[in-house]
Formats: structure tokens, C-alpha cells, sequence
């Protein structure tokens, strides 16, 4: 075992050595592009890192701290992206990807992509770029430069604009599997004759909090009802069980049972084919919402990228002459 360890460990040095060498001809300059894995970085020098880093201009992707780090020592760190290359083919909207890219390269936002009055007067100053923070759900997030004009616009922009899928998508899943819970609560509580009280209010409260917030941050109105929140825990249970047989996890008897523990509908909803009316039932609140967003005359832009993110026909959303339904 000792000589097969050694020999697996002489193969990566070798490896790293060989990616190093081609890395080097003119005065230690990188020459190649091309991007080492995690692992294979992790075996680089410090110097080797920072150089790699700087040929590229980005942080790689599947990067841990250190990279961010080093990054911050290259010539490009923090510099102003060039808003026309960096929004050309993208929708305009603060989304997981858009956030990522500017992040990589330094910048806590992505660049302003248009001129706006409402932060004409603010700072445009940079300022941060180092460092790194826990987010609110656990995860580190680098640091990064920014102005406060930049900070205005987007925490403007994202309670003015259409929310991306994504966004959408979490908050909604929050919000179905709560309110699903404490019906399945309010359930067993009425078959076994308990006070049921509580859980009504909690549910009505439910409600309420997220009619508020969906007017406050721009979410969907027509995703809170009970209806919505039942089809979108069955569709994601659905991808989840998907999940579960293409693993193999079926086969284990404790996975299937901790899987079923947070199923909060029929089991059958899950496991058996749906009816074309199920699935118009499931998307009936994202129908309406971009029906919506087509009456109040939002970007297409916008529209389009929901059709792709939600798998859905435009035909099929507003009818064959693209009228609305």
C-alpha cells in the first residue's frame, strides 16, 4: 500500500511539474490558458497560482478561498468591467450568474448597464476589495470593489425589476414547504381531535407575510395561494425522487424513508405519471404571471428567459397568437 501510495503521489507532482513547465517560456510569463483542476492548483507554488491567475483575468471556477485571495495580488483585481462586453447576450437582472462573473474578477456588482438618474448623484468611488464574508446561509462570498452608485443601483433595480428565476424559485420553495408543514399539522391535529387554532392562524399569517413581501421585493403575487405552494412542493419532489432512483438511493430502505418524511402530499403525487390538467395546475400561477408581464409591456427579454428557465412553450403561455390567455 506504502509503494502504491507513493507512486499515486509522484504521478501528481510529475503532473503538476509537466502543467508548471508548460506554464513557463518567456521569463516565468504563463504562456497557455488552459486551467487546472482544484486539486492540481492546490499542488502549485504560490507564485505559479498568482501568475496562472493573472494570464486568465478571472478567479477558475469550483475555487475555495485561497484562489480569492491570491487573486487580489494580480494586476486585474477590482479593475471596472466594461458594461457593454459584459452584458452583450445576458438578460439585465442581478441574478446568481451575473453576481458570480463580477465576483471573480473582483467586483462586488456587476457593472451599472445603463445610465440612471436615480443614483446620478451618489458616489461612484471604489471602495472595499478585500477580504472575503459568511452569507446569510452559511456560505463564504469574496470580497469585492464597488461604489456606493453601484450598491444603490442594484438594491434599486431588484425592487423595481422582474426577480430572476432563480430568486423566485428559493422563495417560493421556503414559502410552500412552511405552509405545507403546518397543514399536514393542522391534518393530525383535526383527525386526533386537538386544538387546531394555532395552526389556522399560522397559516393565515403565512399568507399574509408573503402577499407583504412579494409586493415589497417583487416577487410573483400569483405564486401565493395554497394551490401554488402544493404543485411547486410536488413538482420539486418529484425532481428530488427523479434523483433518488437515478442513484440508486431507492434501493436503500433509510434514504427512501428520509426522503418520504419531508414529502408533505400524496406519496402517489410523487411516484406515478401526472395528467396534462395536473401540469397545467402546476403551472397555472407562472401562466398567469407572465401574462402579466406581457400586459404591463416588460422587456421580452425577461419573458423569454422565464420560458427557458420554467421549460414552458410560448404558445402554450399566451395562446397561438401570442395574445395572452
Amino acid at each position: 500500500m506504502k509503494a502504491l501510495s507513493f507512486v499515486v503521489s509522484l504521478i501528481a507532482v510529475f503532473a503538476v511539474a509537466v502543467f508548471a513547465q508548460t506554464l513557463r517560456s518567456k521569463g516565468g510569463v504563463i504562456e497557455s490558458l488552459a486551467v487546472p483542476s482544484k486539486a492540481e492548483r492546490l499542488l502549485m507554488s504560490r507564485s505559479d497560482r498568482i501568475k496562472l491567475l493573472e494570464k486568465l483575468g478571472y478567479v477558475p471556477d469550483n475555487s475555495d478561498q485561497s484562489d480569492y485571495f491570491l487573486a487580489e495580488k494580480t494586476s486585474w483585481w477590482g479593475k471596472r468591467l466594461d458594461s457593454k462586453k459584459f452584458w452583450e447576450g445576458r438578460v439585465i437582472w442581478y441574478d446568481d450568474k451575473a453576481e458570480f462573473e463580477a465576483r471573480r474578477r473582483g467586483r462586488a456588482y456587476p457593472p451599472i448597464p445603463y445610465d440612471d438618474p436615480y443614483v446620478a448623484n451618489r458616489s461612484d468611488i471604489d471602495k472595499g476589495g478585500t477580504g472575503g464574508y459568511t452569507s446569510l446561509d452559511g456560505g463564504w462570498q469574496p470580497g469585492g470593489k464597488f461604489s456606493e452608485r453601484e450598491s444603490v443601483f442594484w438594491n434599486n433595480f431588484t425592487l423595481t425589476h422582474p426577480l430572476p428565476p432563480e430568486n423566485i424559485q428559493r422563495w417560493i420553495s421556503r414559502q410552500a414547504d412552511s405552509w405545507l408543514r403546518i397543514k399536514n399539522e393542522l391534518d393530525d391535529n383535526l383527525k386526533n381531535g386537538k386544538d387546531i387554532v394555532q395552526n389556522s392562524r399560522t397559516l393565515t399569517n403565512l399568507l399574509y407575510v408573503a402577499s407583504r413581501d412579494a409586493n415589497t421585493f417583487w416577487y410573483p403575487h400569483e405564486s401565493v395561494s395554497p394551490e401554488a405552494y402544493y404543485w411547486d412542493h410536488v413538482m420539486r419532489k418529484r425532481a428530488e425522487y427523479e434523483e433518488l432512483v437515478a442513484s440508486g438511493r431507492i434501493e436503500n430502505p433509510l434514504s427512501v424513508e428520509l426522503f418520504f418524511n419531508r414529502v408533505y402530499v400524496d406519496h402517489a403525487l410523487i411516484t406515478e405519471p401526472l395528467t396534462q390538467e395536473q401540469h397545467d395546475a402546476a403551472n397555472a400561477w407562472k401562466v398567469a404571471y407572465l401574462n402579466r408581464l406581457r400586459t404591463e409591456k416588460w422587456d421580452e427579454s425577461y419573458i423569454n428567459a422565464y420560458l427557458e428557465a420554467w421549460n414552458l412553450a410560448e404558445e402554450y403561455v399566451f395562446g397561438k397568437d401570442g395574445a395572452g390567455k
